[in-house]
Formats: structure tokens, C-alpha cells, sequence
């Protein structure tokens, strides 16, 4: 029989980037138990622990040569849905507004202001003034795209990440 230990690192190494809260909801374990088997695999190396605004996301240490920052905040960011929807968006579309991306998520315009600041913080977004428009697009998208290929969602995301992917390689 697998410990909670194996299934704690088997599950960051099938979706790197996850955070602590994620390991304790999919494996249904308890905060603490969660945070002490996330603990000791860090102290005997076999996963990495990126701290980012709020969350402690995981990277399995064994497996990958030794992951590059870019690669574990590109990764944090794909781990937030409307983050990742937003770049499959610019990466289908070349580029768009805060107004357009809110209304193709159907999401307020707030909250596509704030995961626009942090994939524009990460990296991976450029903007330009227009006019009165902010004109985004993807920084880089040969990696980005090159990044999204590698990338494992969650389960529930899968089906969604599946549609966005086909839309984008049609």
C-alpha cells in the first residue's frame, strides 16, 4: 500500500507547481497532516518550495534538472485558472484589452486587472498604450507556447484546457 508520503510526492510530481492547499483538498488530507509530509520532502530534497503572494507551491527535486525560476513562476501563474485562460486567449489571439479578455471570460474587469499585473509581473506579458486602449500580448509566445506543452492541469481543468488548446492549435 502507497504511505501519505508517496502520494504527496507522486501528486507534485504529476502537477509541479501546486500549492499546499491543493495537495490537502485532491488527497483529502488534513492541513496538518498535509504540511508535515510536504515539510519532511522538502528537508530530505526531494521537492522544491517556491514562496509566492500568499501560497507555498511545490516542485518535485527529482526527476528535472534542477528547475529555473522562470520555469517554477511560469508554472505558479498556469496554476491559476484565469491566469492560464488569459494566456491561452493571447496566445490564440495575438493580442487584446482588458475589456475584451473581461468579456471573453466573462469575468469583472478587476479581477482580469489583477492576473493581467501578474503574468505582466512574471514575465510573460507586454502591453502598450494605444490611444485610450493598454494593448497585451504574451512577452514571448515561442516559449510560452513551448512552456503550455510541457504543462499538466489539474483534473477538472483538463477537459477546458483540452477545448482551449485544440481552439488555439486550429
Amino acid at each position: 500500500m502507497e504511505s501519505v508520503r508517496e502520494r504527496v510526492l507522486g501528486f507534485v510530481r504529476a502537477y509541479p507547481g501546486v500549492h499546499a492547499r491543493e495537495v490537502e483538498r485532491r488527497l483529502q488530507l488534513s492541513s496538518r497532516l498535509a504540511s508535515y509530509h510536504l515539510e519532511a520532502l522538502q528537508e530530505h530534497g526531494q521537492v522544491q518550495c517556491l514562496e509566492e503572494t500568499g501560497y507555498s507551491r511545490f516542485f518535485p527535486a527529482v526527476g528535472h534538472p534542477r528547475w529555473s525560476r522562470r520555469e517554477m513562476q511560469f508554472l505558479s501563474l498556469m496554476r491559476r485558472q484565469v491566469s492560464l485562460r488569459i494566456v491561452i486567449l493571447l496566445a490564440q489571439e495575438g493580442e487584446s484589452t482588458r475589456e475584451r479578455l473581461a468579456g471573453r471570460l466573462n469575468l469583472a474587469r478587476a479581477s482580469v486587472s489583477h492576473h493581467l499585473a501578474l503574468l505582466a509581473e512574471g514575465g510573460l506579458l507586454r502591453a502598450e498604450q494605444r490611444g485610450r486602449e493598454r494593448i497585451v500580448r504574451l512577452a514571448d509566445p515561442r516559449h510560452t507556447l513551448g512552456m503550455l506543452a510541457n504543462f499538466t492541469p489539474l483534473p477538472d481543468e483538463l477537459e477546458p484546457f483540452e477545448q482551449m488548446w485544440k481552439d488555439l492549435m486550429a
